[in-house]
């Protein structure tokens, strides 16, 4: 399977993965009820429709992965031009291990290059370290933290990048 741009009309194809997959980025510690209302109100179909509507772009890999990118300023100081974040790369479950992550992650840097952007960026949970050695091979590097918040839980993530 290949990666598709996604349009409005997959939002309920990528909420439904969104709600599976979110869960499996999150610490052990995250409450239940925390990451409920984080895809209730953050991973709706609504949401994902307001996101390409302000212009982020969202790549799918049939009903088993999904890649968005966003065109936000890293949340740390840097000299960075034109930077291009990650801002989410998830695989079903049952699909990990199966490459669609590693397709997902040339799409990024494919479309960063074409985009003309000089940095591809991305934040993840500090305790996700499956994610984390996949974004290093991928070429990655920890250039800083932030904190992000699972409805009102706040996590502690790494800010990862690489050069264009």
């Amino acid at each position: 399977m290949t990666a598709r741009r996604a349009t409005p009309a997959d939002a309920q194809t990528l909420a439904a993965l969104a709600a599976r997959t979110f869960p499996l980025a999150c610490p052990p510690h995250t409450p239940p009820d925390a990451m409920a209302e984080h895809i209730a109100t953050q991973l709706s179909p609504a949401r994902f429709r307001e996101h390409m509507a302000a212009g982020a772009e969202f790549y799918l890999i049939g009903d088993e992965a999904y890649l968005m990118l966003a065109f936000d300023r890293p949340p740390i100081d840097t000299d960075w031009q034109r930077p291009l974040e990650v801002k989410r790369i998830y695989v079903d479950a049952h699909a990990h291990g199966s490459g669609l992550a590693g397709q997902l992650m040339e799409v990024a840097f494919e479309r960063a290059r074409q985009g003309g952007h000089d940095w591809l960026w991305l934040g993840t949970n500090k305790e996700n370290q499956r994610a984390i050695r996949f974004y290093e091979k991928c070429g990655f590097r920890i250039v800083g933290e932030r904190t992000f918040f699972v409805a009102e839980t706040p996590e502690s993530d790494y800010v990862l990048a690489v050069a264009i």
